[in-house]
């Protein structure tokens, strides 16, 4: 059964050269169709990740963090499993990526910081602007990319 939506916005542009793209090859195919193949892709994928949050009580990043991150930052859900995983492991790599990005927004803390408090050799300073070595007292910040810590120099 399909049902007729409202309607959308999308870029008048695009759509416009998508469309002409379409008819200079004549190609015969249905943009509706594909977008409700997207849609219905999107809802699976969802549905994974809610069935593996009830099922993996280790992630307390709640459902609406993710789709926020997916329609927000126009991240795509990769699932189809890659070389050597398969499509479980994968969620499993999204979904502890989706609960450090919800710790550090959460603490207000870089990523990275996120990551390696885990391991227990790190701490975080007061002022949460840098890792500390437990062992050695070296402190860090964070660097440019999302898994970086640079020494500070003192």
């Amino acid at each position: 059964m399909s049902k007729k939506v409202k309607g959308f916005n999308v870029d008048d542009d695009i759509y416009n050269s998508l469309i002409q793209m379409i008819k200079k090859y004549k190609v015969d195919v249905s943009l509706s169709a594909y977008v409700n193949d997207q849609l219905k892709r999107l809802l699976g994928d969802l549905q994974v990740v809610e069935e593996a949050l009830k099922d993996d009580k280790r992630f307390t990043v709640p459902i609406s963090f993710i789709i926020d991150k997916i329609f927000g930052e126009r991240e795509e859900m990769a699932f189809k499993g890659e070389e050597g995983l398969g499509k479980e492991d994968v969620i499993l790599f999204e979904l502890r990526d989706w609960q450090d990005d919800y710790e550090s927004q959460r603490r207000r803390i870089p990523v990275v910081f996120v990551q390696m408090l885990k391991g227990g050799l790190y701490e975080l300073s007061p002022d949460k602007r840098y890792l500390i070595e437990k062992e050695t007292g070296k402190k860090y910040v964070a660097g440019r990319t999302r898994n970086d810590i640079i020494p500070v120099e003192k």
